[in-house]
C-alpha cells in the first residue's frame, strides 16, 4: 500500500542517509552511490515505486560489471519516505557520474531515478555537507520536466504543473516500465530454458552436443535456430497473462485467447527450422507458463523485486 511520508520521519530518514553514506565514504575511500527514486508530493513509497526502484538497483549494478568497476560494499534503506540504494565503486568520480547519468537519461523510467555520485569525502565535521557531482559540473543540460519538457528545476520551483498530474505520468511511466520488465525477464527464462534443454548432455535418443539421437531430420543448431525465434511469442503469452489482471480475465478465459498465439508460434518455428518440428510441445506448455508466471508477479508485485 501506499505510504505517506510525516515531517519527523522525512527528517529521520535524511539523518540516516546521511549516517550511512558517510559511513561508506569512510570505510570505502572511493565513491559513493546514492540511489533513491524522484517521486513528487507526500506519497514517496508504494510497491509500485518499489518495483521501479528495484529496476534501478538492478541497472546500476549491471552497469558497474559491464563496465568492470569494482563494487566494494552494498546495501539498501528502506522507509516511508523511500528506499534508497548505497553503493561504494571503485572508478574515477567523474566518470561514474557520467555512467549514472546515462542510466538516468536511459528511458523514461531513468527520468524518475535520481542517482547521486559523492566523492571520496574525508571530512570530520558531522555537519557538513556532503559534495555531490552535479550535471552542470561536466557540462551537460539540466534534467527535463517530465510533463513539459522544460528545465525541471523551473517547474518545480514556480509549482507550474498540479501535483496530480504529475504523479498520473509517474504511475504510468512506472507500469508500463514494470510490465515491460516482467515481461521481457519471464520470456528470456522460456528461451534459456529451450537453449538449457537441447545443450544437456548426455541425451540418449534425443539431440544433444554429441549427436542428434534418433532425430535425423534436426540438429543443436534447428535448436538454437527455433528458440531464438520464439522470443516474441513467449514475449506475448507473458503479456497476455500480465494485462489480464487489468481486464479481470479469468484463467480460462486467458488460456483461451493464447491459442491464436500459439498457432502463429508453430508458424514462426517451422519457419526457422525449414519445416522440423523441434518445440511443437514447448509452443503449448512454456506458453501457458510464461502467461501464469507474468499474471501471478502482477497480482504478488513484491515477488518480483528479487
Amino acid at each position: 500500500m501506499e505510504q505517506t511520508s510525516s515531517m519527523q520521519e522525512i527528517l529521520l530518514a535524511r539523518e540516516q542517509r546521511m549516517y550511512m553514506q558517510r559511513q561508506f565514504l569512510k570505510n570505502n575511500k572511493v565513491p559513493l552511490i546514492s540511489f533513491s527514486m524522484n517521486i513528487a508530493g507526500p506519497v514517496k513509497n508504494s510497491p509500485l515505486i518499489r518495483q521501479g526502484f528495484a529496476i534501478g538497483r538492478r541497472r546500476i549494478l549491471a552497469c558497474l560489471a559491464g563496465e568492470n568497476i569494482s563494487c566494494l560494499q552494498e546495501a539498501e534503506l528502506s522507509s516511508p519516505t523511500g528506499d534508497v540504494c548505497f553503493v561504494s565503486a571503485d572508478t574515477d568520480s567523474l566518470y561514474l557520474k557520467q555512467l549514472m547519468i546515462r542510466l538516468e537519461d536511459q528511458d523514461a523510467l531513468g527520468r524518475l531515478f535520481d542517482i547521486d555520485v559523492i566523492p571520496p569525502f574525508t571530512e570530520d565535521d558531522a555537519s557538513a555537507l556532503l559534495p555531490r557531482i552535479s550535471r552542470e559540473d561536466l557540462g551537460l543540460p539540466p534534467r527535463r520536466c517530465l510533463l513539459c519538457g522544460k528545465p525541471s528545476r523551473n517547474c518545480t520551483l514556480r509549482r507550474v504543473h498540479p501535483l496530480d498530474d504529475i504523479r498520473r505520468k509517474t504511475n504510468s511511466i512506472l507500469r508500463t516500465a514494470i510490465a515491460e520488465e516482467v515481461c521481457s525477464s519471464v520470456a528470456a527464462l522460456a528461451v534459456r530454458a529451450l537453449l538449457y534443454e537441447v545443450n544437456t548432455t548426455p541425451k540418449p535418443g534425443l539431440v544433444d552436443r554429441n549427436n542428434c539421437g534418433s532425430h535425423k531430420d534436426m540438429n543443436t543448431f534447428t535448436f538454437l535456430n527455433s528458440a531464438a525465434a520464439l522470443w516474441p511469442y513467449f514475449h506475448q503469452c507473458a503479456k497476455t497473462g500480465y494485462y489480464s489482471t487489468e481486464t479481470g480475465s479469468a484463467p480460462a478465459e486467458v488460456f483461451s485467447s493464447l491459442r491464436k498465439h500459439g498457432r502463429a508460434a508453430e508458424l514462426t518455428m517451422y519457419h526457422a527450422t525449414g519445416g522440423v518440428n523441434t518445440h511443437k510441445g514447448a509452443v503449448f506448455s512454456l506458453g501457458i507458463i510464461c502467461a501464469a508466471a507474468a499474471r501471478a508477479l502482477h497480482q504478488n508485485p513484491d515477488t518480483s523485486s528479487s
